[in-house]
């Protein structure tokens, strides 16, 4: 279910109440006890770093010759709320294409996503921020007609049946260069 909302500073979308945002300071992690516990804490704090390295790999994927938005959606929690500065959308069926729409006529698109920060509230939900910056084709041919964007991620993560899912992501874009807009040259 898509909710469109108003094209906002991108910094006030950041402004909710995460446990990532530097703004909520309250959120204590919940620190690994004994040997076991940090074996399982650097195991699935590793998984989560995964899953973020193949959400951004299936997002430039779906730009390639063959788009899989359903490899997408299966990254997300059935309840998942996904926030872009153009709007909101709730659960994961059909979130891949929601997600891609505004890009499927770019003609390529990468994407670094650095600086992971990774908290655990629990040993199956987990919180996370990381830092992006995106790069687009706008030609076929000519590398030069680029459109880039950058800012930060917050993620939150949910295990379910011994398997990390993303729960929450919201998109804070601070800044981009380029015009999307228009419709890219062939």
């Amino acid at each position: 279910m898509c909710t469109e909302i108003e094209e906002t500073d991108a910094r006030g979308l950041a402004e909710l109440s995460h446990p990532m945002n530097y703004t909520n300071l309250a959120f204590e992690e919940q620190k690994p006890a004994n040997a076991e516990e940090r074996q399982a804490y650097l195991y699935d704090r590793k998984i989560i770093e995964d899953l973020i390295s193949e959400y951004n790999y299936r997002v430039d994927a779906s730009l390639a010759k063959t788009p899989n938005y359903g490899a997408l959606d299966k990254l997300f929690t059935h309840d998942a709320e996904v926030t872009f500065p153009r709007g909101k959308y709730q659960g994961n069926a059909g979130l891949g294409e929601w997600l891609m729409s505004p890009f499927s006529a770019l003609h390529r698109m990468a994407h670094l996503s650095s600086n992971h920060s990774i908290k655990f509230e629990s040993s199956t939900i987990a919180h996370g921020r990381s830092a992006w910056q995106s790069t687009a084709g706008l030609h076929a041919t000519d590398i030069t007609k680029v459109f880039f964007s950058g800012g930060f991620y917050y993620w939150s993560f949910r295990k379910m049946a011994e398997e990390w899912r993303i729960s929450f992501l919201l998109l804070d874009m601070n800044w981009r260069h380029g015009d999307i807009t228009s419709k890219p040259a062939k």
